[in-house]
């Protein structure tokens, strides 16, 4: 809601990149950390935290960007059925 009032609340936006990160959505989280450094330039505590995460959320992205996903492992082989021995076999998922 406090987004809709005003797009420029830093306070808001770090919420929602914090919130983005613990769904999972590093992309969206990198964006709103970046948005809410350029509106915090006036508080420089802020700032400085603010900036350590979107780097620890960018590291984060990063790593899970070159990890190269085994997708057999993860779905699993595909199994051969013969039904009849007269029939080709069908794939089943």
């Amino acid at each position: 809601m406090s987004l809709k009032l005003n797009p420029n609340y830093f306070k808001a936006l770090r919420a929602r990149a914090r919130i983005y990160v613990g769904l999972g959505l590093l992309e969206s989280a990198i964006e709103d950390f970046k948005a809410s450094i350029q509106h915090s330039a006036l508080n420089v505590k802020d700032s400085e935290e603010l900036r350590a995460e979107l780097e620890k959320t960018e590291h984060i992205a990063f790593k899970e960007r070159s990890q190269v996903k085994d997708y057999y492992k993860i779905l699993g082989p595909a199994k051969l059925s013969l039904i009849d021995s007269h029939t080709e076999p069908l794939w089943l998922c």
